[in-house]
């Protein structure tokens, strides 16, 4: 059966767009050395990082609900102070216009505070790339599952027309859930599983040929 040609692309923005790691391994390691805990280095960070958010906390030395509670907190605090000087991943301004110029709707997910997600766009100017700009409600209790299934419900698109970019297990099975397809940047919050069958970005214009050989192939 031939693959319907991509129509959307649905744009994860942390680890993906935009280029915050660094800063969440040091926002976590401050987190950490205030509650007596050793932080993790970036590999660590990246190989340790997962969803629910919950579960990686407790993972990581903060198992209560009251420490997990205070070591987020902790984290958003210094996360919030140091996210305005973090940059975009390389070249991402630019294929998001070349994809724009293939013709194909695109729209972002978060994590992030659909408040905070507004803001930070702001920032960087990007606001007019996306038809939809999708933040969660819960900064301690995130969904983007919930997120992109309300999106989609409000389209006409099938699951199998939309692309979904993101760089973390939870993005990929989000996408195998609702049956979109999938591509990771493998430069994000999350070092890629092995064998994973999805394909694997190491700079995001690799995302264009991509689509064009797909739509193509439609």
């Amino acid at each position: 059966m031939t693959t319907p040609a991509p129509r959307a692309i649905i744009w994860d923005w942390n680890g993906t767009l935009l280029d915050d790691v660094d800063l969440c391994v040091a926002s976590l390691a401050t987190a950490m050395t205030e509650h007596g805990l050793e932080p993790l280095d970036r590999e660590a960070y990246r190989a340790r990082f997962g969803w629910p958010i919950r579960d990686f906390y407790s993972s990581v030395g903060f198992v209560t609900d009251e420490a997990f509670t205070a070591g987020a907190n902790h984290y958003l605090e210094f996360f919030w102070a140091g996210v305005a000087a973090v940059p975009l991943q390389p070249h991402a301004r630019e294929v998001l216009q070349e994809v724009a110029g293939l013709g194909l709707r695109q729209v972002l997910i978060s994590a992030t505070r659909q408040d905070q997600l507004s803001r930070q766009l702001a920032q960087h100017d990007l606001g007019g790339h996306f038809e939809a700009m999708l933040g969660v409600m819960e900064a301690l209790d995130p969904n983007k599952e919930h997120v992109v299934t309300r999106w989609l419900s409000r389209t006409e698109l099938a699951p199998g027309e939309v692309v979904m970019v993101g760089d973390t297990n939870h993005d990929e099975e989000i996408a195998a859930r609702l049956g979109t397809a999938f591509v990771r940047f493998v430069h994000g919050a999350q070092a890629p599983t092995p064998g994973t069958d999805s394909p694997l970005l190491g700079d995001l214009r690799d995302l264009v040929p991509l689509l064009r050989d797909r739509l193509h192939q439609a």
